[in-house]
């Protein structure tokens, strides 16, 4: 045995000890939240596909050092690898979702790998099999970013800092799970496989780090605001059932709600942010000013929507834009500005502003400077 032999023997335990490690912690914490009262089925679903894939690499270990070529092994390792990355990628739609997948989409995946194993047993060919299997896994990807975009649109209507909740994170996993899979088979089928391995297992255990240090941080955050996430849950099921999701609630604000109590409520709601000052708070949510108005989050959603005609972020980053220009006239610096206004980062702030006003708060700054010059002249 060689040195690089040596080497993925040492890899592959460091793999095989991850995933294990990963798998027991996501499922700690599962139990422990289920325990809690709280199900949150991202966890159950990552810690099953971190559990699967675990027994792989102990074959792939076994495989490798000890029993060698068996092709019922292989054949059972390969349709392990499908149910591995659909539990992966069934985990990230729980996570957007807050809930379990339909079972009508569980059907469809199954259908999907079963088509896949099938004509792998048919030909018989890594190569095809790669080939079906890269398509598939970019369609499944594809779906998926679809439905982070959507996420991420959904954001501005519950937050007022969307950044830290946006699931870009998602985006990259899945990037890199997609472009690392042929690599995989590229390695499989290697003469001499076991540094192509090496470099793919620990971009593999770098990932899945991402994923589940990710992972944990969102799932924290929503249980933080669970009543907007499962609104948001709703919403987004209203749009894969092409459904129009205010027809209800725009009759139950007619029915419910005057025009003289909508009015009412903007007034609170202004009076609120300019007596309180909330949109200072960077934390500012749905559920804060709810419990403050003494409503719920459905209706607010769509009073916001269709009384207001703003999204929640954009209600309330026309305050904070408000004030920071007073401070810019004053000569205020952005970092103070950014801290005192109820931005998380000078980054989110330069945006907010630009979007806005149409101008940097710099440019804002000179421009205002230089008419004041004018009219003092």
């Amino acid at each position: 045995m060689n040195a690089i032999s040596v080497l993925r023997c040492f890899v592959l335990g460091m793999y095989y000890c991850l995933d294990l490690a990963l798998c027991i912690s996501l499922q700690i914490s599962y139990k422990r939240l289920k325990h809690g009262g709280q199900v949150v089925p991202s966890l159950h679903l990552a810690s099953m596909a971190f559990a699967l894939e675990s027994f792989t690499v102990l074959y792939g270990f076994l495989h490798r050092f000890f029993i060698g070529d068996m092709a019922w092994l292989s054949y059972l390792y390969s349709f392990a690898d499908l149910v591995i990355m659909s539990l992966f990628m069934m985990s990230f739609l729980a996570l957007i979702t807050s809930r379990y997948p339909r079972r009508s989409s569980m059907a469809l995946v199954g259908l999907s790998i079963a088509i896949v194993f099938a004509v792998y047993l048919i030909t018989n060919s890594i190569l095809v099999f790669s080939i079906l299997t890269a398509v598939w896994l970019f369609a499944i990807s594809l779906i998926m970013l679809l439905r982070v975009r959507a996420f991420n649109k959904s954001l501005a209507f519950y937050y007022s800092n969307v950044d830290k909740h946006r699931m870009f994170w998602i985006v990259i996993v899945l990037f890199v799970m997609f472009w690392l899979y042929p690599f995989y088979w590229y390695v499989c089928i290697s003469n001499d496989p076991d540094l192509p391995f090496i470099i793919y297992a620990v971009m593999q255990m770098a990932v899945y780090v991402l994923f589940a240090y990710n992972m944990t941080s969102q799932i924290s955050d929503s249980l933080k605001h669970e009543s907007a996430r499962q609104e948001m849950a709703d919403s987004l099921d209203a749009m894969d059932e092409d459904e129009e999701p205010l027809d209800e609630y725009r009759q139950t604000a007619d029915t419910f709600f005057t025009k003289v109590q909508q009015r009412k409520m903007a007034e609170h709601m202004n009076k609120l942010m300019l007596s309180d000052r909330l949109y200072r708070n960077p934390e500012l949510c749905v559920d804060d000013m709810v419990s403050r108005l003494g409503t719920n989050s459905s209706y607010f959603y769509y009073f916001m929507r269709d009384v207001m005609k703003s999204s929640f972020l954009d209600y309330v980053n026309g305050f904070r834009v408000n004030e920071a220009k007073e401070l810019l006239t004053k000569g205020e610096k952005v970092d103070f500005i950014v801290s005192v206004v109820g931005y998380n980062s000078a980054n989110s702030f330069r945006r907010a502003f630009k979007r806005t006003t149409g101008m940097t708060p710099t440019e804002w700054r000179q421009q205002n400077e230089n008419g004041r010059q004018i009219n003092h002249e």
